[in-house]
């Protein structure tokens, strides 16, 4: 059944989660699918049944998982076939009790007049923005502007030192890596850019415009680099 708007894909999300049902689950995101994490490389899922093989909800359950809530979400930028949302989950007990929250921005797409998750970017568990070392928050700004500078002085050589190694772009309905990468908008000189989630590990940063919107998702190993965007 199409899902008609992106707030009524995200509730869908963790309707078809809780429900146990591989496909189901699958056939709550869009395509090609990817999951942003700081702990793990990025997985491509090329469509549902690829996505649908790969779920499985017995380790949750051995750890006492019942279901997961969403909470509630907010919507950061949005436009006739994307929408990016921050918001997040719980994992609870049977019991009502909390296993564990974690903070998440979702890139939802209208594909085929179909709404659907397209990707997610995850913070570190529990992680808030005040959480943050002040000089390791101050760097994760800085590079974020040095990229933007990058990307608006089309700078391949500078973006290298910018961006992770396995650096993807989210569209609708499709990805592109740093070999690959569209521009972006036009976000102008002086786009705002605010903390979304971080913590350590990870930061999603929000750039927003008078001309259009992107989500930045940083994560730190040694140092900061931007591993993923999506542009509005």
């Amino acid at each position: 059944m199409p899902i008609p708007t992106a707030i009524d894909a995200y509730w869908n999300f963790f309707q078809s989660f809780n429900s146990r049902d591989a496909h189901s689950f699958a056939h709550a995101l869009n395509y090609p699918h990817i999951r942003m994490t700081w702990r793990l490389a990025p997985t491509v899922y090329a469509d549902a049944e690829a996505y649908a093989l790969r779920q499985n909800w017995d380790p949750l359950i051995a750890r006492g998982w019942d279901h997961s809530e969403g909470l509630e979400p907010e919507i950061l930028h949005e436009s006739d076939d994307k929408v990016h949302l921050a918001g997040g989950w719980q994992r609870v007990e049977a019991e009502g009790n909390v296993i564990l929250p974690n903070l998440v921005c979702y890139i939802v797409t209208c594909v085929d007049s179909v709404w659907g998750i397209q990707s997610r970017f995850g913070t570190d568990s529990g992680d808030r923005a005040s959480d943050l070392h002040s000089e390791r928050r101050d760097n994760c700004f800085l590079i974020a502007g040095r990229f933007l500078q990058a990307i608006r002085d089309d700078d391949d050589e500078k973006l290298v030192g910018i961006c992770a190694v396995d650096y993807y772009e989210i569209g609708v309905g499709k990805l592109a890596t740093f070999q690959k990468r569209n521009r972006g908008p036009e976000l102008g000189r002086n786009p705002d850019l605010s903390a979304v989630h971080y913590g350590p590990h990870s930061a999603t940063l929000a750039v927003t415009s008078d001309s259009g919107g992107a989500l930045l998702y940083l994560t730190f190993e040694n140092e900061w680099r931007v591993k993923a965007t999506s542009w509005i």
